[in-house]
C-alpha cells in the first residue's frame, strides 16, 4: 500500500488519488481493506515525505542569489499593499491591447 502511494506521490497531488490507488492495489493483492483513517493517514504521510524530497532537491539546486530573489517575491515593498507574489499569481485578463500594455509596464 505504502509502496504504491509512494510511486504516485510525485505525480498525484490529491490524497484521494493516493487512497484510491492503494485501495486498488490492496484489492488486486486480495488484502482486507483497512479503515479509511489508516488509508488517509498513510496518504498524508507519503505526501509529506514526497514534498520534503522535492523541496530538498529544489533547495540544493538553487544558488544563494536565486533563493534571495525568491524570498523577495514575498516581501511587501514600502508604499505597496501587496508583495510581488500577488502580481505573479493574478489571473490573466482579457487579451486586449490595453491589458498587454499594462503587462509590459509591470514587467519593466
Amino acid at each position: 500500500m505504502i509502496e504504491t502511494m509512494s510511486k504516485l506521490a510525485f505525480s498525484k497531488d490529491d490524497p484521494a488519488d493516493l487512497v484510491n490507488a492503494a485501495i486498488e492495489e490492496l484489492i488486486s493483492q486480495r488484502y482486507e481493506l483497512p479503515v479509511f483513517n489508516t488509508l488517509k493517514d498513510a496518504a498524508n504521510d507519503v505526501r509529506n515525505k514526497s514534498y520534503r524530497s522535492i523541496y530538498h532537491q529544489i533547495d540544493h539546486t538553487l544558488n544563494d542569489e536565486q533563493k534571495k530573489n525568491i524570498d523577495q517575491l514575498f516581501q511587501i515593498p514600502e508604499g505597496s499593499a501587496y508583495s510581488p507574489w500577488n502580481e505573479l499569481k493574478e489571473d490573466a485578463k482579457r487579451a486586449t491591447l490595453s491589458h498587454l500594455n499594462d503587462l509590459i509596464v509591470r514587467r519593466n
